[in-house]
């Protein structure tokens, strides 16, 4: 059995935001998202149980995902960075986190969120994998 998570994704660009989803749901775990600034990430991030979060470092509001990676970090869920900024937000220096380079590769990300979730596997539900 594979175990799910929930992964807040921050993106403010339409077309990406929406290949991040489709790769997570067909990863298997549950995209909660798009936040496309620092409010929406922290609304979505309080109503539900993230386990992860998959953001870029500049969204709508700015370059508030470095903002979004700290209190995250704080509360225990894991931070992804995505960014095609080969210069990063130096706040984000001070949060344990994963960075990918975009254009992203679903091999990538399928990596990164297998080790999250062997990582927090004693508090995830299984779920069932289909038999071939």
């Amino acid at each position: 059995m594979s175990r799910s998570l929930k992964v807040l994704f921050c993106e403010d660009q339409p077309i990406v935001a929406a290949d991040l989803e489709h790769m997570i749901d067909q990863m298997g775990h549950q995209p909660i998202g798009p936040a496309r600034s620092l409010e929406q990430a922290l609304d979505l991030a309080d109503r539900h149980a993230i386990d992860a979060v998959v953001l870029d470092l500049e969204l709508a509001d700015g370059h508030t995902g470095a903002m979004v990676g700290e209190v995250l970090a704080r509360r225990g869920v894991k931070v992804v960075v995505v960014s095609g900024h080969s210069e990063v937000d130096p706040r984000i220096a001070a949060v344990p986190h994963t960075f990918l380079a975009k254009p992203l590769r679903p091999e990538a990300l399928a990596l990164v969120l297998k080790r999250v979730a062997a990582q927090l596997a004693p508090r995830l539900m299984p779920v069932p994998v289909a038999a071939e």
